[in-house]
This record gives C-alpha cells, sequence and structure tokens, in this order.
C-alpha cells in the first residue's frame, strides 16, 4: 500500500453570510440602520444604496455585507470580505501494523482560520460535492468576539478512509441574546450590553 495519498482539499472563499431581516430598520432598505451609520460616518445610506446593490464590487451584495458585519464600501480583506485560510497537516506514521498497513500516529487534519466580528454568530460547513443538501454543520456555531477562529479538522473518516476532496464554506447569522429587538453586532456598535 502506497504510504503517500493526495487529497484535495477544497475551500468556498467567499465567505457564506445567511441573509437576515435588519433589526433596526428605519429607512425600512432592509439594511441595519446600526451597520449603515457604522459605514456611513454616522448617517443612513442614501435612498440609491439598497440592500440588493454591491456597493464596492467584491461579489457581496449589501445584505450579504450586512449579514457578515463587513464593510459595503471596501472590497479589500479584512473589511471587505472575509477570507478564511486553510492549512494542511499531513497525517503522521509510526510504521506498519501486522497486516503491513500504515499505522496512523497521527491523522491528517485540515485547520481553517478566519476573522471575526463582535456578535456575528459563524458556523463552518462542510459538503463532499457541493450538491444541495449536502452541506453539513462542523460543530454548533460560535459567537464571534472579534479575535481570529480557527477550527481543525480530522480528516480520517471512522472507517479509515480519507476523502478525496472536501468542499468548506462559513455561513454568518445574526444573535440576539437577551430579545430586545438588537442584534449582538448592534449592541457592541452602540456600547450597551447584549445580554441585557
Amino acid at each position: 500500500m502506497n504510504l503517500l495519498r493526495i487529497l484535495s482539499i477544497c475551500l468556498l472563499l467567499a465567505f457564506s453570510p445567511q441573509q437576515a431581516k435588519a433589526i433596526l430598520d428605519t429607512n425600512e432598505n432592509g439594511l441595519s440602520d446600526v451597520w449603515e451609520e457604522t459605514y456611513n460616518d454616522g448617517e443612513l445610506f442614501s435612498p440609491s444604496i439598497t440592500a440588493a446593490i454591491d456597493s464596492d464590487g467584491d461579489g457581496w451584495t449589501n445584505e450579504q455585507e450586512a449579514a457578515a458585519g463587513t464593510n459595503p464600501f471596501e472590497a479589500n480583506p479584512p473589511d471587505g470580505i472575509i477570507q478564511p485560510v486553510t492549512e494542511h497537516i499531513p497525517a503522521t506514521y509510526l510504521g506498519v501494523d501486522q497486516n503491513g498497513d500504515p499505522a496512523i500516529l497521527t491523522p491528517a487534519t485540515q485547520t481553517i482560520t478566519w476573522p471575526t466580528f463582535v456578535g456575528k454568530l459563524y458556523t463552518l460547513q462542510f459538503s463532499p460535492n457541493l450538491a444541495a443538501g449536502t452541506w453539513q454543520n462542523v460543530g454548533i456555531p460560535i459567537l464571534g468576539n472579534g479575535s481570529p477562529i480557527t477550527i481543525a479538522n480530522t480528516l480520517t473518516q471512522p472507517d479509515g478512509s480519507i476523502p478525496e476532496k472536501l468542499f468548506w464554506k462559513l455561513v454568518s447569522t445574526d444573535a440576539d441574546e437577551d430579545y430586545d429587538g438588537l442584534t449582538n453586532a448592534e449592541e457592541h456598535e452602540l456600547g450597551t450590553d447584549p445580554l441585557n
């Protein structure tokens, strides 16, 4: 058996924010007023800037940028888009077992790291083939605190096999832990307590 196995790991670099209705939206454009004011010098957007347009031409609509908490007028990371970084760590072997198969000391892993915005929930998902309905969550959603998140995933399956390819994506959603009508991210921007 060949000890070297080639593993193709693919990452969807286009972070996938889940669209959520804005909670505080006095101008009724489908975008959070707090988010608008954060990226527009304390003012709401003009009527020409809608949720459906891509103000910075980075491939994300303003609605997607608002859901992710990113800057709608800056296409470059870290403010314009969230770019996960992956690292493949190959398996290490301890020789061979009694059947002549490689004895794995540590399995192959894939680490995925991404920056976070305070108050946004992040869920890492994977799919073996990008087909609809095949995306599965890796763990539970993680609440962002402004520091990068790294998740290490063991690639060896329970049966000992390694998939030929995996696709990864991130989903961003909002949280409102105190159910007061403002998301945690909005409360952070306003300087209020997201738990009160």
